[in-house]
């Protein structure tokens, strides 16, 4: 017995993504706000390796050292501020199924 394979019109994502969000709401909304996470991490890695180095650069080039310190000193507040703001908002997770 032989079958043939028919190729399909293009299917639209709008289709897809429909079908997706009826049929499995839950994993849906998870794998797009997983994209998205993925996405902004992304941009910010690539946006503060460019401009990281270079501000520190310029700030070395100058000679000051006071300015180089005091850059550290708001970096290292801007980290810390994000570890407060984990403790207060974050999600405990950890060993939890769903």
């Amino acid at each position: 017995m032989c079958s043939t394979v028919r190729q399909r019109n293009a299917i639209p994502f709008r289709a897809i993504a429909r079908v997706a969000f009826k049929m499995y709401p839950k994993r849906s909304i998870l794998c797009l706000s997983l994209f998205v996470g993925q996405a902004f991490l992304s941009i910010g890695t690539a946006v503060g390796g460019i401009t990281g180095p270079l501000v520190f650069g310029k700030l070395i080039a100058t000679g000051q050292k006071s300015q180089v310190v005091i850059a550290f000193f708001i970096g290292a507040a801007v980290m810390a501020l994000g570890g407060i703001v984990e403790l207060f908002y974050g999600v405990k997770a950890e060993g939890k199924r769903t």
